[in-house]
């Protein structure tokens, strides 16, 4: 990303202002699968990982997890009647530079 815009401290005040500050650079992939089993038994899963870091400070980007997992069922038991499970998982987020809160969990 070039010229991203961030939220940035105005030198010598406690105001901030949205501008241009740098980029940001990073790696990723993803992947996705489906199952069907006939008509009754669907399966979705899937998994992104990134690594992405701000380009004038090689700080991560906060916010952005670094990995993502999803898990899906749907089971058609009867006619016009599914029982649907899902699970998802937000791998670890960095604050932003300066975020006095405790980490994410």
């Amino acid at each position: 990303i070039e010229d991203r815009i961030d939220i940035v401290t105005d030198p010598g005040f406690t105001s901030s202002t949205a501008q241009n500050n740098g980029g940001q650079d990073g790696h990723a992939f993803e992947f996705q699968l489906s199952f069907a089993r006939g008509e009754r038994l669907d399966l979705e899963t899937s998994y992104a990982w990134q690594d992405s870091e701000h380009a004038l400070t090689g700080e991560r980007v906060a916010g952005a997890p670094e990995s993502q997992f999803f898990l899906s069922a749907h089971w058609h038991f009867a006619p016009d009647w599914q029982l649907t499970g899902q699970l998802n998982h937000l791998g670890e987020r960095a604050r932003a530079p300066g975020d006095p809160r405790s980490p994410l969990d």
